[in-house]
């Protein structure tokens, strides 16, 4: 019998009986319950694929998830001081250290304490930013508590910072007017975005390849007018405040920034300009009471200047406004002074201290014809004004002169020779910095070539090239 006749006969059997006709509608139906629950299953796994892939994909967008808190013993508080009491009032200053290799936004808390065991109320500051291995200055205020402080009790907290700072976007017509490097590769620039007639948006930049590259690091309101820079990592900028004022005794801002320039925190509005700092605490600057006003003060601060002591002016009455203070050192620094003068002509004085600014020496200077002051010394010019200072603690230094040229010393400035930028009236330099006693970068205004120039030197000025450009506004 073939399978055509077996399956004829089959059928009939089943048509013939009820009972097995039944079975087989069972069965039929089952076989469709477990056709559907397949392609369930197959839907369900395909779903849960896709979403996989979309968690990945979503992850990888994200990132890597960091953990919201620092490690133990990550940030320390040292360095606590305190000062004022007026009213039970106290400014409370110090310094916050992160040992660990993530930026953490850290918050300050501290309590005074006198001898009684009274307590002031709790001063809650929020310190900023600070960068893996670094620390930043902080300051605050502690209220109610009447006697003097014996003691100060000092915690902080920090987060991790999940998202990296954002980078400001290209600066199309930037004007640097200040440049600092920490050594022969890595430096900042500081300037506007355009030219400024009473405000502006100030800008600073930052390069890591000799100055030939520069990308944007901040933006804000007010143009930078001056940086300075210690060590590998430490720099200070002077945002200008006092421009649309022109109020003497006007307060600029000042930022810091711990990491090399890559972030920045605001660290004080304060009546002073052109600072320099010889460690982390220790600087100097002159105050912005000295604009237009003979003997005004200097500005000295030991706090990495949260808060600023005015100082006697030590220049001499014939040249007596401050321009530019330098101190390579906590002992030795140097201050150059000017007079009233011409146009392209100004009397000038350099300035030694060798005690912390506790005292002031001439080592050179030169006053205007007829002014029956002293015959010049040291080689300055009469020539030119507002001398800017670059010095390094073996007592090589850089002067540059509004309309006039680039000048060396390797005595401590009582000694002063042309180097390789001089041309009066065509090129001067707006801003320089010393590296090492054979290196450094000089910022030049062409006006014959319509363009700011930075400069480097391998061989102590004698020479220098182009490195990068900036078209004038």
């Amino acid at each position: 019998m073939g399978i055509d006749d077996r399956l004829r006969d089959a059928v009939r059997d089943v048509q013939a009986d009820p009972a097995a006709w039944a079975g087989v509608e069972q069965g039929v139906v089952r076989h469709r319950r477990r056709v559907v629950v397949a392609r369930a299953a197959t839907a369900l796994t395909v779903l849960a694929l896709a979403g996989g892939a979309l968690a990945l994909a979503v992850a990888a967008f994200r990132g890597p998830e960091l953990p919201i808190g620092p490690p133990p013993g990550a940030i320390a508080v040292t360095d606590v001081r305190w000062a004022g009491g007026s009213n039970g009032v106290w400014t409370i200053t110090g310094r916050v250290s992160n040992r660990s290799a993530r930026s953490l936004m850290v918050v300050v808390s501290c309590t005074l304490r006198d001898e009684a065991g009274d307590t002031s109320a709790v001063s809650r500051v929020q310190a900023g930013l600070v960068a893996g291995h670094r620390h930043i200055p902080f300051a605050g205020t502690a209220k109610g508590l009447r006697a003097e402080p014996v003691g100060a009790d000092c915690s902080a907290q920090g987060s991790t910072v999940v998202a990296p700072p954002v980078t400001p976007a290209a600066v199309a017509n930037f004007q640097p007017q200040a440049v600092v490097f920490f050594d022969s590769q890595h430096g900042l620039s500081g300037g506007s975005d355009g030219a400024c007639d009473t405000s502006c948006t100030g800008v600073m930049e930052r390069s890591t390849d000799g100055g030939s590259t520069w990308q944007p690091v901040w933006t804000g309101d007010g143009i930078v007018d001056d940086l300075t820079a210690l060590g590998p990592n430490e720099a200070w900028a002077t945002i200008d405040k006092c421009r649309s004022t022109g109020i003497q005794g006007c307060s600029n801002l000042i930022l810091h920034s711990g990491d090399g320039g890559a972030t920045w925190t605001e660290l004080v509005m304060a009546p002073v300009y052109r600072l320099s700092f010889a460690t982390p605490d220790v600087g100097w600057a002159i105050s912005t009471e000295s604009q237009g006003s003979p003997a005004a003060p200097l500005a000295n601060t030991v706090d990495g200047g949260r808060t600023w002591t005015t100082v006697a002016d030590p220049c001499p009455a014939g040249a007596p406004f401050p321009t530019s203070i330098r101190f390579a050192s906590v002992d030795q620094g140097w201050l150059a002074c000017e007079g009233e003068g011409a146009t392209i002509m100004s009397a000038k004085a350099i300035l030694k201290s060798a005690e912390g600014g506790t005292s002031w020496v001439p080592q050179s200077e030169v006053f205007a014809p007829g002014s029956g002051a002293t015959v010049p010394v040291g080689g300055l010019s009469i020539d030119g004004h507002q001398p800017g200072l670059a010095f390094r603690p073996d007592g090589h230094g850089w002067l540059w002169l509004t309309r006039d040229c680039l000048y060396g010393t390797a005595d401590s400035g009582a000694n002063w020779t042309r180097l390789g930028i001089c041309q009066p009236d065509l090129q001067f330099v707006s801003s320089a910095w010393l590296v090492d006693d054979l290196h450094g970068f000089a910022l030049v205004s062409s006006a014959d070539k319509r363009t700011l120039e930075l400069r480097a030197t391998d061989d102590g000025g004698a020479t220098f090239h182009v490195v990068a450009s900036w078209p004038l506004a």
